[in-house]
């Protein structure tokens, strides 16, 4: 298999790369700025985590298949690799069935806490 180009996007501050509730066909990975990853709380949104470069955000439902349980927007001027879904099941399904089966088991603990 050869190895795919990735793009990448540049989202200036306040710019909304997902919203909660969208079906997730991809997850990205912060190369330059801050993403800020928001819930809706009441009719207040609330900063549940900020990714800095380096880290990734948005693969839960790159992984389950299920709506994103939150939003994310730029805090500031951001560059993301945008990482998608046949890429994320090709390094899962290339990766040690061990390791795979815990991935999806942490990404289902970590879905089940956020929704409550």
């Amino acid at each position: 298999m050869g190895q795919q180009t990735l793009n990448r996007k540049v989202f200036h501050a306040g710019q909304i790369v997902f919203e909660e509730g969208e079906v997730g066909d991809r997850a990205f990975l912060v190369q330059k700025g801050t993403i800020e990853i928001v819930q809706k709380r009441g009719q207040a949104d609330e900063v549940v985590r900020r990714v800095q470069a380096g880290e990734i955000f948005g693969a839960m439902s790159a992984i389950d298949e299920q709506p994103r349980i939150a939003s994310a927007r730029a805090a500031e001027e951001s560059v993301c690799v945008i990482i998608p879904k046949p890429v994320f099941e090709q390094k899962i399904a290339a990766s040690d069935p061990f390791i795979a089966a815990l991935l999806r088991w942490f990404v289902s603990q970590s879905r089940g806490r956020a929704m409550h």
